[in-house]
């Protein structure tokens, strides 16, 4: 137990500059105390590393002494940029209101391969507005991330600030095959993205929630300068407070999903939180076995079918066919994925289906409010069962170029009590191009598709209903 720096003096000499190795052997438990350190503005971790390091802890554990709370497990300095994680456990670390601080902080690049996050919480309540934050991993810089797992991370008693359950990335994040199972955190349940663009490919993000925006991945900016790309992701039982119970992202340059899957992820709005919560912690699993969750998924599709068609029954009867203007402003949402403003927006060959926004929320798969060309669907794999409680089943927009579809199988079953079964639109137009089969969509203005201040196209549909 206690503390190490690694810096690139020896005996108080002039030591190499590295890049160095700690190997740590196999089945060893690495525990931080409290005690006998106290740290300071010089040591910030209680493993400090100024120099490039690789720390490789193949079947080794890093964990943290009951009661420590005072500083991050592993500190990377600027000047130790480009070192590397490889193979590290990291478990049950309880942090407590460290701005700025998480389990690891890295202020230089940072690789990390094949390691394990479970467990790590961090309290963040008297933290102030604006304070970054997470349970496992900050980065200053850039993050590139390769495989491993990170599961059931921890913030709490968090503000409306940065606070990501596991991952808060300043300066830029790539990660590919990496699994985030069951995080929590405030903005981006699993990850947080503060500045820089966000790579991700062929990851699995499940059952994480947050307890205001993007439930898996959240991203935030002052202005269009980041974007954000998904590869080949899968999306299951992510959950949402507010806004994007999948992917959240303000200020975009661009936001583009190309294959993967969206299934089962929703918002709450506020409503039903406990069990929002309950049912997605009990989801903490890895990889997704979407089987385990057929029975619940069905129940829970069955009873928002039923609670949104009765809803379509009330509208229908209120709007006497719903003629008159809607608005410019409809509730936002985004069962799966929020965005509010976006250069593009644009998703490729991918399959949404039972994503949801609850308790008044707009675009049970998608909101998306303010976009400087179109939304573009190319190719998805036949939405099916998307729920909104208000607008838009699948899709809803506000004062987007447009909405483009292009060849695809079938549209079933999608529904909104207000507008749009399909798609709902303000200040923006409509297309729906080479589809097979469009059937089961419900709404009570537009079971299919409704613009409003904008035109709608259905071309070459087969069976329109």
């Amino acid at each position: 137990e206690g503390l190490a720096n690694v810096g690139g003096c020896d005996d108080g000499g002039a030591g190499p500059a590295g890049p160095h190795t700690i190997q740590l052997q196999s089945g060893v438990i690495v525990t931080i105390s409290e005690l006998p350190f106290a740290p300071d503005d010089n040591h910030s971790g209680d493993i400090n590393v100024n120099v490039p390091v690789t720390i490789n802890g193949l079947d080794a554990y890093i964990t943290a002494a009951a009661g420590y709370d005072g500083s991050p497990l592993i500190s990377f300095a600027s000047s130790a940029s480009g070192s590397k994680l490889e193979a590290v456990y990291i478990q049950g670390s309880a942090l407590s209101n460290i701005a700025n601080g998480a389990a690891v902080v890295s202020s230089g690049d940072l690789d990390i391969e094949d390691s394990t996050f479970v467990g790590l919480t961090h309290d963040t309540s008297m933290l102030a507005l604006g304070d970054n934050a997470a349970a496992a991993v900050l980065g200053f810089s850039r993050l590139d991330i390769l495989g491993g797992y990170f599961g059931g991370n921890l913030i709490g008693g968090g503000s409306a600030g940065s606070e990501a359950g596991a991952v808060m990335a300043l300066g830029g994040i790539t990660a590919t095959n990496v699994v985030f199972s069951g995080n929590s955190g405030v903005v981006g349940g699993a990850v947080g993205i503060e500045g820089g663009d966000g790579e991700f490919t062929s990851c699995e993000f499940s059952g994480n929630t947050a307890s205001s925006r993007g439930g898996a991945v959240g991203a935030s900016g002052s202005a269009p300068d980041h974007s954000l790309t998904f590869i080949n992701c899968q999306f299951y039982t992510n959950v949402a407070e507010v806004f994007g119970g999948g992917v959240d992202c303000e200020s975009c340059t661009s936001v583009l999903f190309s294959g993967g899957t969206a299934g089962d992820n929703f918002v709450a709005l506020g409503g039903g939180k406990r069990e929002v919560m309950a049912r997605s912690a009990s989801s903490q699993r890895a990889p997704h076995d979407e089987s385990d969750d057929e029975d619940n998924d069905a129940h829970r599709r069955i009873k928002m079918r039923e609670s949104v068609q009765g809803r379509v029954e009330e509208h229908a009867l209120m709007h006497h066919g719903g003629d008159e203007k809607r608005g410019a402003v409809i509730p936002r949402g985004g069962g799966f994925l929020h965005v509010e403003y976006a250069l593009a927006v644009q998703l490729d060959n991918m399959a949404l289906y039972a994503n949801s926004a609850y308790s008044g929320g707009s675009g049970g798969a998608v909101y998306v409010h303010t976009c400087d060309s179109a939304v573009t669907l190319d190719s998805p794999i036949s939405p099916r069962d998307n729920s909104a409680d208000e607008y838009g089943g699948l899709l809803a927009t506000v004062q987007a170029d447009g909405v483009v579809y292009l060849s695809g199988e079938s549209l079933y079953g999608n529904i909104a009590a207000s507008g749009g079964g399909v798609m709902y639109s303000v200040s923006g137009s409509l297309g729906i191009y080479g589809w097979g089969v469009i059937e089961g969509n419900y709404a009570s203005v537009g079971g299919v598709q409704y613009a409003e201040q904008g035109n709608a196209l259905l071309e070459s549909a087969i069976t329109p209903v």
